[in-house]
C-alpha cells in the first residue's frame, strides 16, 4: 500500500502494481537527498515517511490462510483511518491473463495455497505443475479455504481475493455469496468508491490520473513511455475453449464486477475497454466518475 498526500494506492498483484509504485517513487524522490541508511529503510518499511509526501506500508494479508511475510499488497480495510478520506486507486486486469501471469511468476511455489498433505495427495510432482494443474490447485484452495461457511456459490480464487482486497467488509460478503447475490448486483453496495486503472493501457491511465491530481505535465510526461516493470510472459499460451469456460464460470462474479466498473473482457486476452468515464466503483445509486481531465 502506498499513501501519498493526495491519494492511496492499493497494489493489486500481477496487474502492474510494481510499475505504479516505481513511477510514484520516482516522482516523490528528492534527488538532493543522501541514500537512505539501514535504519531509515527499516522505518520506511514500517510506514514512517521516507520520501516527501509518500509512505509505503508493508502489511500482513488480513485473510491469508498460511503465514506470509508482510508485503506491499494491503487491503482497503487496512487503510489507516486518518487516510480514509483520500481517493483510493488501484489497477485491474483481464482475469484470464492475470491468472496465467500468477502461474508463471511462481510465488505459489514458495507459498502454496493448500497444506502439504493436499499437495502430496493431488500434486505429487509439486512444484512442477502444468497450467491446467495449477488451475486445479486454485480450485482446491477455494474448497479448503471456506469449509463450513455455508458458501452457496462456486467462485474462483481471484474473485475471493478481489473481495478481500477491495470490499469494505470482505468476510460478511463471503458469507453472503449465493446466486441471488450474483444476479442482483448487491456487490455495488459493498464495494467502496475506488478508481481503477487498466493494465492493458496503464501508461496512459496512470499519466492521466496523476495529471488529474495536480502533477505538472512536465513531471509526469515520462510515464507515457516508461517501460513495464516486473513483467511475466502472458499472451503466448494455447488456451483451450474448455479451460477458458471453466475459468470464466468460476470467476463470473468477478467478470460481472469488472463489467460494472466499465471493463468488458470479451475474450481471454483481448479486452474491450469501455469509455474511461466508467472507471470508478461506487454504491448502487452512485454515479461512476471517470478519470479527471
Amino acid at each position: 500500500m502506498i499513501i501519498t498526500d493526495r491519494f492511496v494506492v492499493l497494489n493489486n498483484p500481477r496487474t502492474g502494481s510494481t510499475f505504479v509504485r516505481t513511477v510514484l517513487k520516482r516522482l516523490h524522490e528528492d534527488p538532493a537527498a543522501p541514500p537512505l541508511s539501514r535504519r531509515q529503510r527499516l522505518l520506511h518499511r514500517l510506514g514512517v515517511p521516507g520520501q516527501a509526501g509518500l509512505t509505503e506500508l508493508l502489511l500482513r494479508r488480513p485473510h491469508a490462510v498460511h503465514p506470509m511475510p508482510p508485503d506491499q499488497h494491503g487491503a482497503f480495510c487496512q487503510i489507516p483511518p486518518r487516510h480514509r478520506n483520500k481517493e483510493v486507486v488501484s489497477v485491474v486486469r483481464d482475469p484470464c491473463a492475470r491468472l496465467l501471469s500468477i502461474y508463471r511468476f511462481g510465488w505459489w511455489q514458495r507459498y502454496p495455497p493448500v497444506d502439504s498433505a493436499t499437495l502430496a495427495r493431488h500434486f505429487p510432482g509439486f512444484p512442477h505443475l502444468s497450467f491446467e494443474e495449477y488451475v486445479r490447485l486454485e480450485e482446491l484452495a477455494v474448497e479448503r479455504r471456506l469449509p463450513g461457511r455455508g458458501l452457496r456459490l462456486q467462485v474462483g480464487r481471484q474473485t475471493i481475493r478481489f473481495i478481500e482486497m477491495f470490499f469494505r467488509d470482505p468476510q460478511t460478503v463471503l458469507r453472503r455469496l449465493d446466486e441471488e447475490y450474483l444476479s442482483s448486483d448487491c456487490f455495488r453496495d459493498d464495494l467502496p468508491p475506488i478508481r481503477f486503472l487498466q493494465t492493458e493501457q496503464l501508461n496512459r491511465d496512470l499519466h492521466d490520473f496523476l495529471r488529474g491530481h495536480g502533477y505538472a505535465a512536465e513531471r509526469v510526461a515520462f510515464v507515457l513511455k516508461h517501460e513495464r516493470v516486473n513483467t511475466t510472459p502472458g499472451a503466448e499460451f494455447g488456451w483451450s475453449a474448455e479451460l477458458l469456460e471453466r475459468i470464466r464460470h468460476k470467476e463470473r462474479l468477478l467478470f460481472r464486477i469488472l463489467r460494472h466498473l466499465g471493463f468488458e473482457y470479451g475474450s481471454a486476452l483481448q479486452p474491450r475497454s469501455q469509455s474511461p468515464v466508467q472507471r470508478s466503483a461506487g454504491g448502487a445509486c452512485s454515479p461512476r466518475g471517470g478519470l479527471r481531465p
